[in-house]
């Protein structure tokens, strides 16, 4: 079991004064301190807090003027050490009082304090800002953002799963504007580029106003301000080598944007949406691909190039033909590189699809078929779903191929960073479930962040975070603690806990059966009913599937032992 971890945050209010939040795993702040005139009494408040924050009756519930809840921390003496936010009922505020007592587990402290306040958490007033932290390995590992699309004020860690020996994976869900593609979007901001569908997020017209911070673990922190979306505005397109932001990246992004496209990189970027299919077979031409491995890599849009993917996988299979034919055993020990990685394309799609796949190259014409369980096929004869899966893992295997990398190990260890926004369209449930499971398996050092409103991908894949995102009072927000998915959990479990969906049945059933449940309470506490109407909704439900007929079963055997009378006989 992965222990939950909260974090105390040190800081310094205007006036001069010290002050501690509990913030949860994911961010939120659920614990909240008075104001100290020194750190160490500040620090004695968090050492209080933990000492009595695991003792249930310390807390103090109560009921504000305009019937708001909340709770108050108090110490052995009845001095009030913390107080919550305001709740809208009574059983959130409990919810509450359990995060706090879980979130003490293994805490630790952040001492910002030396800091302004606005290095670490960016103020509310500031019209669209982000800012995002990195690991020491270049992993991202928090993102805050203000006053963007649907997010009036988010922040969120990404802690690492417990997994380690495959890829760590985030997954966000929630309704339609919930604001899940904006937070990919925002988060593959870390490196700067030009996304059109970017400025559309801004719900402020002034972008003038607008600004995001990137911070990295190593303290280096990157400001975008007015002067990186009139460069979106004006000129489409961003250019960083004469930004004068390009001398305040993190080392390592600003290594990525500088070094030239067949240089050498020790970390990668690609983003990719489910919406992308393959058509054309044919190749152009073999030999090398002018191409840059990093053209439209963060375009959600246009990561994929049909042509350039045939083009490459041509060229693989003609360098595996070459070398093969020489005895030389550097020639088979090429061979064999080359094999590798097209084994990697072909078998993670017949890892997905449960099919046989194999890339043959014919001569005349020259073009690429695939092989789908013995059967020859072109491109646009396969169907959509199969286009898309082979489009984009088909993209990026070539991407990482054709990138040149300091470290010299197989391309499926090397380190990137992938977004991934929807990637289930178009594929049957049984696909979408095995998806995920492929790729962290597949790519044991990546990072995978993915939005998506499968049950299915949710329930597949073993130690990913999942955060739910729900919309209230017309802004997006966390739905509770991010939660460590488990490819034990049914999808029934999954549709009720995660999406929120608990209905089982189609509308109609649903609606009967929640028009019979309403009669029995009627009926048992002694309220009138309408008889004719329990026995039509009765003769309904019995003829439905078995699984209808025995929910009603179990409910009016209920009923008749509860009233000792018989309604009906079953």
């Amino acid at each position: 079991m992965f222990v939950c971890m909260g974090r105390f945050i040190i800081s310094t209010r205007k006036n001069g004064d010290y002050q501690f939040n509990l913030q949860a795993r994911n961010g939120q702040i659920i614990l909240a301190s008075e104001g100290y005139t020194t750190k160490s009494a500040c620090e004695n408040g968090i050492q209080s807090v933990i000492k009595n924050g695991i003792i249930e009756e310390r807390f103090d519930k109560r009921i504000s003027s305009n019937g708001k809840y909340y709770f108050n921390l108090k110490a052995g003496n009845g001095q009030v050490i913390g107080s919550s936010e305001m709740y809208e009922s009574s059983l959130a505020r409990d919810n509450g009082i359990q995060a706090v007592i879980k979130n003490l587990l293994n805490s630790n402290i952040i001492d910002v304090s030396n800091e302004h306040p606005s290095n670490y958490l960016p103020s509310v007033k500031d019209i669209g800002s982000i800012n995002l932290e990195f690991q020491q390995d270049l992993k991202i590992n928090r993102i805050q953002i203000n006053k963007i699309g649907p997010f009036n004020e988010l922040n969120i860690f990404f802690e690492t799963p417990p997994n380690n020996n495959s890829a760590s994976v985030y997954i966000f869900t929630g309704q339609n504007g919930t604001g899940k593609t904006t937070l990919l979007q925002l988060l593959s901001c870390c490196v700067p580029h030009y996304d059109k569908m970017l400025l559309k997020k801004f719900w402020s017209k002034n972008v003038n106003t607008s600004n995001f911070l990137i911070n990295f673990s190593d303290a280096i922190k990157t400001k975008y301000d007015s002067q990186y979306f009139e460069h979106l505005l004006e000129k489409g397109s961003i250019a960083v080598k004469d930004n004068k932001l390009i001398s305040t990246l993190h080392p390592q992004i600003k290594n990525y944007l500088e070094t030239s496209d067949y240089g050498l990189h020790n970390v990668a970027f690609f983003a990719y949406s489910g919406y992308r299919k393959l058509s054309d077979s044919n190749v152009d031409s073999l030999g090398s691909i002018n191409s840059s491995p990093f053209e439209n890599a963060l375009d959600f849009d246009k990561s994929t190039n049909a042509k350039t993917f045939v083009n490459w996988l041509a060229n693989l299979m003609t360098k595996i033909a070459l070398a093969t034919v020489k005895r030389s055993d550097t020639d088979r020990d090429r061979a064999n590189e080359y094999r590798l990685v097209l084994s990697y394309i072909e078998k993670s799609i017949s890892d997905i699809t449960d099919q046989k796949i194999e890339f043959e190259l014919l001569e005349d014409p020259i073009k690429i078929i695939i092989i789908l369980d013995g059967i020859q096929l072109e491109f646009d004869q396969l169907p959509d779903g199969l286009k898309s899966i082979i489009s984009w893992v088909g993209d990026l295997i070539m991407r990482l191929d054709r990138i040149k990398w300091i470290k010299n190990k197989p391309i499926i260890e090397q380190h990137f960073i992938l977004f991934l926004d929807e990637i289930e369209v178009h594929l049957h449930p049984a696909w979408q479930r095995k998806i995920l499971p492929v790729l962290q398996n597949l790519f044991i050092n990546a990072q995978i962040f993915v939005s998506t409103h499968s049950p299915f991908v949710v329930g597949s894949v073993d130690g990913a975070w999942v955060y739910r995102f729900v919309k209230k009072d017309n802004e997006s927000i966390l739905d509770g603690m991010p939660v460590l998915s488990e490819d034990s959990y049914s999808y029934d479990y999954i549709l009720s806990e995660i999406f929120g969906v608990k209905e089982r049945f189609g509308l109609e059933v649903e609606k009967k059966l929640d028009e019979f449940l309403e009669i029995k309470n009627k009926i048992l506490n002694n309220l009138d009913y309408d008889h004719d109407r329990l026995k039509i909704l009765l003769e309904d439900l019995q003829n439905q599937s078995i699984e209808v007929q025995n929910i009603i079963g179990m409910e009016m055997r209920q009923l008749n032992r509860l009233t000792d009378q018989r309604f009906v006989d079953l």
